[in-house]
């Protein structure tokens, strides 16, 4: 048994916020990593897992090849435990909102057991608890706009170094990822589940469901 995803992104559903992931975050994280992976650790990229089928019915046109989505089908929460277990590290988008979700805090926790969250943060952060507040991220708040406002502008070539250096420190958490086991998902008060969902693996303008 091995890992099957290099990434897990994990974040607080929101209209902008899934927005900003879908058309601009996620883009140039796929395009980043294909290049620092191999650079790093000399292999091609292994799948990102999002969510974003299940809240972006428009997400099922496959804009990017090797993204793995969920989707209505399966259990929500054994297809929750199969992510935790088989990504190799989880990138976590920091609102302040991120911090309200049980869901939100079991993917951290889950992930934080063995060292392995690459963080980046959407908003200033003066209300995140204090173990996030004294955590390095990457700070994205600048560039977390939608619309013309972020790719018509000076902010955007910014946003795209800045993307370039995330992934280096992405690749390099990948590469430290333990020997893989059956992690587990780690949840102090269970939440009901959302619909159930499934995984589908997006590429070439076609989706299929595992």
């Amino acid at each position: 048994m091995d890992y099957e995803y290099d990434v897990f992104v994990s974040y607080k559903r929101q209209a902008v916020r899934n927005e900003w992931i879908v058309d601009y975050f996620l883009p140039q994280l796929v395009a980043c990593l294909e290049e620092e992976v191999p650079n790093v650790i000399g292999r091609p990229l292994a799948p990102i897992v999002i969510d974003q089928a299940a809240v972006n019915p428009q997400y099922t046109d496959a804009r990017l090849a090797g993204v793995v989505g969920f989707q209505i089908g399966d259990d929500w929460r054994t297809s929750l435990k199969h992510v935790i277990s088989k990504a190799r590290c989880l990138i976590a988008i920091w609102s302040p909102a991120y911090f309200l979700s049980d869901i939100c805090l079991a993917e951290w926790h889950s992930f934080r057991q063995r060292d392995m969250v690459v963080p980046l943060s959407v908003h200033d952060g003066e209300s995140f608890p204090a173990e996030a507040g004294a955590q390095h991220r990457a700070n994205m708040n600048a560039y977390f706009l939608v619309g013309p406002a972020l790719r018509q502008s000076q902010t955007f070539l910014d946003f795209q170094n800045a993307m370039k250096q995330f992934s280096v420190g992405a690749a390099r958490k990948i590469a430290q990822a333990p020997q893989w086991q059956d992690w587990p998902l780690i949840e102090k008060d269970p939440p009901p589940p959302p619909p159930t969902i499934a995984l589908t693996t997006f590429a070439h303008g076609k989706s299929t469901t595992n």
